[in-house]
């Protein structure tokens, strides 16, 4: 293996951030021999750039999010006139095929019995459960948050991204579901 190769190795172990010393030593010795520093700094530069990957994982394109989605009556099908309010927040990675739903509501007409994800629905359609939440949703008010996964059985991805699931709470008063909001990234 020749000094090239090295260098370039040296430089992407590094990720191009030499030590001063090398540096120095480089340049002392290769001052002497123009042709040759320019070279170096040419194949510095060429393995900076070569080893300059797109790695960065806090911008990875693989996590679709989006906050605020609003839990109301309106939603619901037929529409329900309630007091009740909520939000949640939803996360997809679609590398690791793991749904986050982060949900806060208040004010319902009393505990909740059931709170489910139901689908495939469009806003407008009802559908079946596909994955229930009742343990995590017990009080007129309240907050929790669930990850599960999209196994494409009972949630499959393509039909997640297209907005087809949607998330309700129900109630005695609301069997049907008190408020809903639809999922949507």
């Amino acid at each position: 293996m020749g000094w090239l190769s090295i260098f370039i190795e040296i430089a992407c172990a590094t990720r191009g951030r030499l030590s001063p010393y090398l540096l120095v030593y480089q340049t002392n010795n290769i001052m002497k021999y123009p042709a040759l520093w320019s070279l170096v700094l040419v194949l510095a530069l060429t393995s900076v750039i070569a080893c300059n990957k797109d790695d960065d994982d806090n911008n990875n394109n693989n996590i679709v999010t989006k906050n605020g989605l609003v839990l109301s009556g309106d939603q619901e099908v037929p529409a329900k006139v309630t007091n009740a309010t909520g939000t949640m927040n939803v996360s997809y990675d679609k590398s690791t095929k793991m749904l986050t739903l982060s949900a806060t509501w208040s004010n319902l007409s009393a505990d909740p019995v059931a709170a489910h994800i139901h689908g495939t629905a469009a806003k407008g359609a009802n559908a079946g459960v596909k994955v229930d939440f009742h343990d995590n949703v017990t009080t007129a008010t309240g907050t929790f948050n669930r990850t599960v996964t999209v196994d494409e059985n009972a949630i499959k991805e393509d039909s997640l991204l297209a907005g087809f699931y949607y998330f309700n709470i129900h109630t005695p008063a609301n069997p049907g579901g008190e408020i809903r909001g639809q999922i949507e990234f």
